[in-house]
C-alpha cells in the first residue's frame, strides 16, 4: 500500500517495493505528492491502493490516545498517562499556534517541555519521567502514521543517580541459595542463558529483592529491550515503579 505522509510542512509519499519500505519526498506541494502517488500506483501490481493520513492536531491526538488508554491500562497507569498528557498539552498550548498539528512537536519543542518542567521545580527524576511518558504516547502516533518520528528519541534525559546494583561477589554470594526464577534471573545476569524464553515467566513480584531487580532492569536495557516492553513483560500495575530506569534509556543520539 501506498501512502502520502506529511511531516511539519512537507509531504512524503511511502510505498513498499520487494518488501522494503521506501519513501520519496515531494516538498511542500501536496499536488505533487499526490501525482507521484498515483504514478507510484499506477505502477503496482494490482493496482494497489492508497490513502492519505489526515494530519492530526496536538488537542485531537491527545484525546484519542487517552481514550485508548481507558481500556488498556490499569487505573493507575492510566491516570499517569493521562496526567502527563495534560501537562505537554498545557505547554503546548502557551508555545505552539492554536491547532497545531503533531508535526510542530519537534526535538527543539520537547527539550524546551523537559526544560520547562526542570525550571519549574521538577526534580531530574520526576523530569525523566514525564519525558518518558511522552515518548511512550508520541510512539502510538508513528505506529499510526500520524508521525514518521518521535522527536522525544532525540532529546537527551537528565541525569540522575542510577540505581544501586549488585557487584560480581555479591550476585555470586545469591547463587548459592538461589532457586526457580531467581536462578534464571541470575543465569541470564552471567550471561549462561541468552534474553529469550526462559525470562518470559518473570514477574514484578518475583522481583523482592532490590539489587537482584536492578541488576536484571539494567542488563534487560542493556541488551535494548525497551522500557515499555520492561512494564509490560513484568505485568506491573504502576509505570511510575520504573521512573529510577528511566535515566538508562538509549536515546537515537550518538
Amino acid at each position: 500500500m501506498a501512502e502520502i505522509i506529511q511531516r511539519n510542512d512537507e509531504f512524503y509519499v511511502r510505498f513498499y517495493g520487494n518488501g522494503l519500505l521506501f519513501e520519496k519526498y515531494a516538498g511542500s506541494d501536496r499536488s505533487r505528492a499526490e501525482a507521484i502517488l498515483k504514478e507510484i500506483t499506477d505502477s503496482l501490481p494490482n493496482g494497489a491502493m492508497s490513502h492519505v493520513k489526515p494530519a492530526k492536531t496536538i488537542e485531537e491526538y491527545f484525546h484519542e490516545f487517552k481514550e485508548l488508554n481507558r481500556a488498556q491500562l490499569a487505573a493507575s497507569s492510566r491516570r499517569l498517562f493521562a496526567d502527563a498528557g495534560e501537562r505537554f498539552l498545557s505547554f503546548a498550548r502557551s508555545h505552539l499556534k492554536p491547532g497545531a498539528t503533531l508535526a510542530a512537536v519537534t526535538p527543539k519543542v520537547v527539550e524546551d517541555f523537559r526544560n520547562a518542567l526542570k525550571s519549574g521545580g521538577e526534580t531530574p527524576l520526576e523530569a525523566n519521567f514525564q519525558l518518558y511518558l511522552l515518548r511512550c504516547i508520541l510512539d502510538h502516533a508513528v505506529t499510526k502514521g500520524y508521525l514518521g518520528d518521535n522527536p522525544t528519541l532525540h532529546v537527551r534525559f537528565l541525569k540522575t543517580e542510577t540505581p544501586p546494583i549488585l557487584d560480581p561477589a555479591e550476585l555470586k554470594s545469591l547463587e548459592k541459595a538461589a532457586k526457580g526464577k531467581e536462578k534464571i534471573i541470575l543465569d541470564y545476569l552471567a550471561g549462561a542463558i541468552p534474553l529469550g524464553e526462559k525470562l518470559k515467566g518473570i514477574r514484578w513480584s518475583d522481583l523482592a529483592h532490590e539489587g537482584l531487580r536492578n541488576n536484571f532492569i539494567n542488563k534487560l536495557l542493556q541488551d535494548r529491550v525497551p522500557l515499555t516492553k520492561v512494564y509490560e513483560n513484568l505485568q506491573m500495575d504502576d509505570i511510575s515503579l520504573l521512573k529510577p530506569f528511566i535515566g538508562l534509556v538509549p536515546s537515537n543520539l550518538p
